[in-house]
C-alpha cells in the first residue's frame, strides 16, 4: 500500500502538478480545472481514509485526476478536435515554440494528448502510466508511438 511517511496533508503537495496535467489535457482556458483537481484530491482522501487505495499514492492520485479530466471532457466537449485559439503576440522564440506545441497538442485526440502529457511532458514511467490508464505496457507503447507520429504530422503541416 502506501509508504508510512505519507499523510493526508501530503496530497496537497501534488496540487500544482495535477493542475498542470488537467490544463494540458483540457486547455488552460477550461473553467473546471480547479474543481476537477479539488474533486480528485477529495476522492483520494476518502479512499485513503477508508483503506481502499490500491496503489502507490502518486500513481493513484494521478490516475484519479486523469480519469476525472477525461470524464469531464467527454461530458462537456464535442468529440471533434479542439480548434486553435486566437494567436497571441509573443516576443520570445521559446514562447512561440511552446504556443505551436500546445496548438498541435490541441489537435490530437484526447487519449493521444493524455499519453503525451503523462509520458513526454510529466515524464512519468511507462509502467506507471499503463497502470493509471488500465492498459497493458505493450498497448501503451503502441498508442504512444501513434500519438507521437500524429503530433509529428501536425508539426510537419505547420512547417510547410
Amino acid at each position: 500500500m502506501f509508504q508510512k511517511d505519507w499523510t493526508l496533508e501530503s496530497l496537497d503537495s501534488y496540487r500544482r502538478r495535477l493542475t498542470q496535467i488537467a490544463k494540458t489535457i483540457l486547455g488552460a482556458d477550461c473553467p473546471a480545472i480547479d474543481s476537477i483537481v479539488d474533486d480528485a484530491i477529495k476522492e483520494v482522501r476518502m479512499q485513503v481514509t477508508a483503506g481502499k487505495a490500491p496503489t502507490l499514492l502518486r500513481t493513484f492520485i494521478f490516475r484519479v485526476v486523469v480519469n476525472k479530466t477525461i470524464n469531464w471532457q467527454r461530458s462537456h466537449r464535442p468529440p471533434e478536435n479542439v480548434t486553435d485559439p486566437a494567436p497571441l503576440k509573443l516576443d520570445d522564440e521559446r514562447d512561440r515554440l511552446m504556443e505551436l506545441m500546445q496548438s498541435c497538442l490541441n489537435k490530437l485526440r484526447a487519449d493521444d494528448r493524455t499519453l503525451l502529457v503523462l509520458i513526454d511532458i510529466e515524464q512519468l514511467e511507462r509502467k506507471e502510466v499503463a497502470e493509471m490508464l488500465g492498459i497493458s505496457l505493450s498497448a501503451l507503447n503502441s498508442r504512444h508511438y501513434r500519438a507521437r507520429n500524429e503530433l509529428r504530422r501536425h508539426l510537419d503541416e505547420w512547417s510547410k
